[in-house]
């Protein structure tokens, strides 16, 4: 009696599978992750130089630009490798925006440097508070209580003090000292830039008025930040979450809508259509 059996011949695609799947693991997955975190970078620095311009009065330009981005790069191999950076630029190799009215390349370049410096101490301050100090053992102008009735301030609150007029007022040695007043008060609190009043009427009459000095703006050795406008973090923090999970599963329908496109081609050619 001959033996009986059934021969099972089965071709699959597994191998074409199995190098699919490492297709997709190793050059897939990582190029749309680098695509995300980049987009939600560049998005990112969108929201944080936005908001500038609700944390301070009147922002100029380079203020209201003051962050950017760098995006993933496609040397960066796998999914772990992958990074993108959102910062002010400067602080992490971010590019500072050209600074405008300087002539030649090497006075731009001087331009960059010094206004990196300043902008770093300052979105440091503004953002995590601290104490500013002047340099070479000079004074801060602060403004004081009679900066604003004077017009020496400007800026939507009045507060930032007009450092054209106050140069042109020190200048002005007829109408304005520097320092402490002679003839009155004593003491570090009192050194400023004073102008000069001058008095109305005759001497000895009820309608005189003695000359006098009002303080425009006063010079103090410190200056704290205590208010911290630009609230760096919470911006973060609360962007952050949402715009990677949009940007993510955006680049997610992208990759299955390049499977199926793959797929269809390949059913078209087996086909022969």
């Amino acid at each position: 009696m001959a033996k009986q059996g059934v021969h099972i011949n089965v071709t699959t695609n597994v191998e074409a599978v199995r190098k699919r799947y490492v297709k997709l693991q190793k050059h897939e997955l990582p190029k749309h992750w680098g695509f995300a975190i980049t987009d939600t970078a560049k998005k990112l620095a969108l929201i944080l130089n936005r908001n500038t311009r609700s944390a301070f009065d009147k922002p100029n330009s380079l203020t209201k630009s003051s962050f950017g981005y760098v995006r993933a790069r496609s040397t960066q191999k796998t999914i772990e490798e992958k990074k993108a950076w959102v910062g002010r630029k400067g602080a992490v190799g971010l590019p500072l925006k050209k600074v405008q009215g300087t002539k030649t390349k090497a006075s731009r370049d001087l331009s960059f440097k010094r206004t990196m410096g300043v902008y770093k101490d300052l979105w440091e301050r503004q953002t995590y508070g601290g104490i500013r100090k002047p340099k070479n053992n000079q004074y801060l102008l602060y403004p004081s209580k009679h900066s604003s009735s004077m017009k020496f301030t400007q800026g939507r609150a009045g507060t930032d003090l007009n450092f054209k007029r106050l140069k042109s007022a020190q200048n002005d040695t007829a109408n304005f000292f520097t320092g402490i007043p002679k003839n009155g008060q004593q003491g570090s609190k009192w050194r400023g830039i004073w102008k000069r009043i001058p008095g109305k009427g005759k001497p000895g009459t009820s309608s005189y008025v003695k000359p006098r000095i009002k303080m425009v703006a006063s010079q103090v050795t410190t200056q704290s930040y205590n208010k911290k406008p630009f609230k760096y973090n919470r911006y973060v923090q609360t962007a952050m979450p949402r715009l990677i999970r949009t940007e993510y599963a955006k680049q997610m329908r992208l990759l299955r809508a390049s499977l199926r496109r793959s797929k269809i081609k390949k059913m078209r050619k087996i086909r022969g259509l």
